[in-house]
This record gives structure tokens, C-alpha cells and sequence, in this order.
């Protein structure tokens, strides 16, 4: 029974034995300098490297502060991957440097597949002083420095926008800001010296309706006709109606006459005929006084007035079935009367 168990333990080592030996069939790994001669206190780089087949994972020797004794490291980087076809290419590089001259034995170094080791080949390194004998060299074993290469020029490729912006965008944003605060800073430089607010809020323009029937108020305040003043009297009242047409209708106006202004209001049927004959008495009238200095009746005066507010009022801009501003109705009504009552 003993003896069957023990078959069992060597077959069991022997397959993983030569799982590793398999595995380790397309293993390199190698451990290198940039160079096997450096200066006291110069740097060069010292690395780990391995090429493995995909499907193993192999644990790299750890290092903390020194190589050996007389070489020490000053940093080192992660392990970098390349996928090289069906196997890795892994990397990890040291920065290590030295401050005694002397020629140093680096050891072998073993790299681990579970249990399996696999060991790096040792070399040599010499730290020289700035004057050394040619003979020193003799006794160094060069036979693991690395071919050294020309460096080939940089590729000569243009800037795209992006590497322009991440190299620029601090200065071209700061340079924004700043013109852009100088921007503002004169603009409200100028407006202080013009005595002018340095942001204008515009009031949105009153319909005109509401503009026509609040001249229309101002001019009947003011009483004109009675004082005589019966030119400047029709003078406003045209003015105003024709102020209102333009607004209203979108009908030039001011630079008309009174028949051109009927015909095309009558052409664009906007208005119904009862009050384009309303329309055509105040213009006949403003005519005779301005161009013939005809004197109205009294009576004339008010109804033309009377005649102005019906105008407007009948050919209030309309939304559907409401009339916009009709809070204004009653004053208008109330206008009316107060014309009809005088």
C-alpha cells in the first residue's frame, strides 16, 4: 500500500516537472546594462527582460535599494508588456548608480514559474575614476555589454491641434481672460465718460394701439383748438393716425399724402368702409387747414377727435377671438363719451 502511494508522489512530481519544462521551452529571460562602464556618480539603466509565451505568468526578482553591495538603485519602473505574436515581452527597468570604482560581479538573478526557478547569467560592471589606465580595461569581462547604436533622428511629423492645444492651452487661455478683462474694463471706462448705463435694459414697445390712444388722450388734454391752434391741432392728430397705420398695418405713411394713404389702406382691406370714410373726413379736414388755412366748425374739431379714437379702437390687433390690451376698452369707451358729452 505504502509502496503504491509512493508511485503515486512521483508520478504526480514528474507531470508538474514537465509541465515547467515545457513551459520553460520558449522562456528567455536576461538581465542587462545600458553599459558595463560608468563613472563614480554617473547613472545608467539596469534591466530585467523576458520573453514568455502567453498562457504562464512568471515572477520577477525583487529589488529594493541596491543591486549588490557598491551599486545602488535610485528608481525603477513597473513592468512594461509588449505583445510580441503569440508572447510577451516583458520589461523593468533601474536607474543605478555607484560611488566607489571598483569592477562589480552582478549575481544571477532567478525569475520563478511556480515553484521552478530560472536564472539570469552573471556580468560585470566597472565604476571608473575620470583618468583611467588602459590596463584597468583588461581585466574587465565585456562579453555581456550590449551593442551600442546611433541615436536616430527625432521623426519630423507636424503638430495636430490637440498636441498644440495641451502644449498651449495655459497661455492661450490666460491671454483670453486678460483681453477679455481689458475688453471690459474700457467698455466701462467709455460708458462712465458718456455718462451712459453700462448695461441696457431696453422696455419692450407698447402695441400700437396703446401708443396711438395715448397721444390721442394727450392731444385732447392739451386743447388745442380751443386756443386757436387749430394747424398744429390737425398737425398731431394726422401724425398720430398715421404713426398708428404704419405700426398697425406695416402701410408707409409719413412720406404720402393724405389720397395715397386712403388708397392704400383701402387696397390692403384691413379696415371695413365705414371707417376708412371716418379716416377720409380727419385727413380732409387736416388738408383744408394746413393747405387752404380752412377754420373747422367746433363741432368738426371734437368729432374728428371722436372719429381718431373709433379708428383705433375698431382695428385693435386681435388673437383669435380677444382683443389684446383689453383692459384698455373701458378708457377708450370712456373717451369717447367724455368727447361726445363736451
Amino acid at each position: 500500500m505504502k509502496s503504491n502511494r509512493l508511485k503515486i508522489f512521483f508520478l504526480f512530481y514528474t507531470i508538474i516537472l514537465l509541465v515547467n519544462i515545457s513551459k520553460a521551452q520558449n522562456l528567455e529571460i536576461g538581465a542587462f546594462v545600458d553599459t558595463n562602464i560608468i563613472e563614480i556618480g554617473d547613472q545608467t539603466y539596469f534591466y530585467f527582460q523576458v520573453k514568455q509565451p502567453k498562457n504562464i505568468f512568471i515572477q520577477f526578482p525583487e529589488i529594493s535599494d541596491k543591486i549588490i553591495d557598491g551599486i545602488e538603485v535610485l528608481s525603477k519602473t513597473g513592468i512594461d508588456s509588449i505583445n510580441a505574436n503569440d508572447s510577451w515581452l516583458l520589461t523593468q527597468k533601474y536607474v543605478i548608480t555607484s560611488f566607489d570604482d571598483s569592477i562589480y560581479t552582478i549575481p544571477q538573478f532567478s525569475f520563478y514559474i511556480d515553484t521552478t526557478a530560472f536564472k539570469t547569467d552573471s556580468f560585470q560592471i566597472a565604476v571608473t575614476l575620470l583618468d583611467v589606465d588602459s590596463s584597468f580595461y583588461q581585466k574587465l569581462d565585456t562579453t555581456q555589454t550590449i551593442p551600442i547604436f546611433d541615436i536616430k533622428e527625432p521623426i519630423n511629423t507636424p503638430w495636430t491641434f490637440k498636441e498644440f492645444w495641451e502644449f498651449n492651452k495655459n497661455w492661450i487661455l490666460s491671454t483670453f481672460f486678460i483681453a477679455l478683462l481689458l475688453i471690459i474694463i474700457v467698455y466701462v471706462i467709455v460708458k462712465r465718460k458718456q455718462n451712459k448705463p453700462i448695461i441696457k435694459f431696453e422696455k419692450p414697445k407698447d402695441p400700437a394701439h396703446v401708443i396711438a390712444l395715448r397721444n390721442l388722450e394727450a392731444l385732447k388734454e392739451k386743447k388745442l383748438w380751443q386756443q386757436d391752434r387749430i394747424k398744429e391741432y390737425y398737425t398731431e392728430l394726422t401724425d398720430i393716425l398715421r404713426e398708428y397705420i404704419e405700426l398697425r398695418f406695416n402701410i408707409p405713411t409719413f412720406e404720402k399724402t393724405s389720397t395715397e394713404i386712403l388708397r392704400d389702406v383701402e387696397s390692403a382691406k384691413v379696415v371695413d368702409k365705414d371707417l376708412i370714410l371716418k379716416l377720409k373726413e380727419i385727413l380732409t379736414h387736416s388738408d383744408l387747414v394746413k393747405f387752404a388755412k380752412g377754420i373747422p366748425l367746433a363741432g368738426d374739431n371734437d368729432t374728428n377727435l371722436q372719429y381718431a379714437f373709433n379708428f383705433v379702437e375698431k382695428t385693435i390687433k386681435q388673437v383669435g377671438d380677444v382683443k389684446l390690451e383689453n383692459d384698455n376698452n373701458q378708457d377708450i369707451q370712456n373717451n369717447i363719451n367724455s368727447i361726445d358729452n363736451e
